[in-house]
């Protein structure tokens, strides 16, 4: 459902849904490591949260359309949503939409690009953060729909993309290139999430059987796999500082 403006998330008077099945996004704020905001989607809005203590700061603009995901990096929040991306401003206002083709699934934000990809198109685009000018974009096989999208912090102009074939491939967003194809994991399934610790080299891969790998990308090596007995998926992962 799309909202209209109105006083109903006023921040004297919050009332009604918190969020939706869209995952949220956390901005952790320069040297205070449990300082910070929490910004979630309900239904064409952004909701900003201060997270401790954990109060409601502020509402955005109406979006064009539902937000399918969002991410975050300085004072801007990205909402993806059917045929666009909206950038806004401090939590409330809309500055600039990017019109784009089919609905992006994934996306993150880091330096001067904006990196998306689209389930029906199964691509990676690279976009200009600001001005939302096309740098890139490279199509994925039928058969491996990509599933999860992650920046390690320390590989510079590099993105990581899973696929629901258990293949991981590190690219370069300034050339377009594939610069290592890694060895195809066991586990016959998706990679449905990406994280990466503070250790360098190494990424925490979370399948949709549940399990968990920890990988050095440098050598290529798993370093440690935790299982579950049960079903399930593993949809978001965090290693511990």
């Amino acid at each position: 459902m799309n909202r209209q403006q109105t006083s109903l998330f006023a921040p004297s008077k919050a009332l009604g849904v918190v969020c939706s099945d869209v995952p949220s996004v956390i901005q952790q704020l320069p040297d205070h490591r449990f300082r910070g905001e929490l910004h979630c989607v309900v239904d064409n809005v952004i909701c900003s949260y201060r997270i401790q203590p954990l109060k409601r700061r502020c509402v955005s603009d109406c979006l064009p359309n539902v937000p399918s995901c969002v991410a975050h990096q300085k004072e801007f929040t990205y909402a993806g949503f059917e045929g666009g991306v909206s950038i806004v401003k401090n939590g409330r206002k809309i500055v600039k939409t990017i019109k784009i083709s089919g609905r992006p699934t994934h996306m993150i934000v880091f330096g001067d690009v904006l990196v998306l990809s689209c389930e029906s198109e199964n691509n990676v685009l690279v976009l200009d953060s600001e001005t939302g000018e096309n740098i890139f974009e490279m199509d994925f096989p039928a058969e491996a729909k990509i599933s999860a999208i992650g920046h390690p912090p320390t590989y510079l102009d590099k993105i990581l993309v899973g696929t629901t074939d258990g293949q991981l491939h590190l690219i370069n967003v300034r050339t377009g290139k594939v610069v290592y194809k890694f060895t195809k994991f066991n586990e016959k399934c998706a990679i449905t999430y990406l994280s990466f610790p503070v250790v360098v080299d190494v990424v925490a891969i979370g399948f949709e059987n549940g399990s968990i790998r920890l990988h050095n990308m440098k050598y290529d090596k798993q370093k440690a796999i935790i299982s579950r007995n049960s079903g399930g998926s593993s949809n978001g992962c965090r290693v511990p500082n």
